[in-house]
């Protein structure tokens, strides 16, 4: 009798393991294992004027329940961590469902995610939306190689654009004829001039409101932007159509605009320099 008691357990124990799902192979950290690893996906990018084509969705989902933001380090073109990139963190992750927190400012947020997994893929779903993610590994060749770096003194504070980004990050668009525009990221906001009667290689004058600068403060954009007390100059060095390249100098003063009463609050910014690709309407 004892027999054929042991028997059965072990032919329900048997049972239970053949039933159970693969995603219940788990991490010491309780994680599917088979989410572990980098993962990207490239959009293409339907903006309205003249603008970068493809940006990289990329992860790095670690054992450890941290999940690590990936970008496009586009002097080479290849998959790289975002030093300061947004981190979150693992809820939950088995049995399909994926759950992660991460701050939005001004508060914490939580997403869950339904997760299947294809050939090399990593299916996740979410409010309708569905996203196939491939599995790669940092150093891979996602995109072409692209020069594009900005550099300026703030306050006698050196930025540089980031080397790694989801998305090209300094470009130059010309459209609407003579309407030229260099975007730039920068750390924790953006920075943008333009330039309203473009004709080619030369100096050009910041006007009001064409140089802008803005930081990005929890959930609050502080704008400063050139007025008619504060403007600056361009000079456009290169411009070729063909080639696709755009490069130049420049340097201006931004104020935050603030009631008459209150004591000025200003940016100044020289020695800028950027060297871009150039995206025509």
């Amino acid at each position: 009798m004892k027999a054929l008691t042991n028997r059965f357990v072990i032919l329900l124990l048997l049972a239970f393991l053949a039933c159970k799902d693969e995603g219940s192979v788990v991490t010491q950290y309780d994680v599917d294992a088979r989410l572990v690893g980098d993962w990207f996906s490239l959009d293409t990018l339907g903006l309205g004027q003249p603008s970068p084509k493809i940006a990289l969705r990329g992860m790095r989902i670690n054992a450890t329940k941290i999940i690590q933001q990936l970008g496009i380090e586009f002097s080479t073109g290849r998959l790289a961590l975002i030093d300061d990139g947004q981190t979150k963190q693992i809820v939950h992750a088995d049995d399909g469902l994926l759950v992660v927190q991460y701050f939005a400012p001004p508060d914490m947020a939580t997403d869950s995610i339904r997760y299947s997994f294809g050939t090399n893929t990593l299916v996740l779903a979410q409010n309708h939306s569905t996203t196939i993610y491939k599995r790669t590994s940092v150093g891979s060749q996602v995109a072409n190689p692209e020069q594009a770096t900005m550099s300026v003194i703030i306050d006698s504070v050196l930025v540089r654009s980031p080397s790694v980004a989801a998305v090209i990050p300094v470009y130059v668009t010309r459209w609407q004829s003579t309407r030229l525009q260099l975007r730039s990221i920068i750390p924790d906001g953006t920075l943008l001039i333009e330039v309203d009667h473009f004709v080619g290689t030369g100096s050009y004058t910041i006007g009001a409101g064409k140089g802008t600068l803005m930081f990005i403060d929890g959930d609050v954009a502080i704008r400063f932007a050139t007025d008619s007390l504060s403007a600056g100059t361009i000079d456009i060095d290169q411009y070729d159509e063909t080639a696709g390249r755009c490069t130049g100098r420049f340097a201006f003063t931004a104020r935050l605009p603030l009631p008459p009463n209150y004591p000025p609050n200003i940016r100044r910014l020289a020695s800028g320099s950027f060297s871009a690709p150039l995206f025509l309407q």
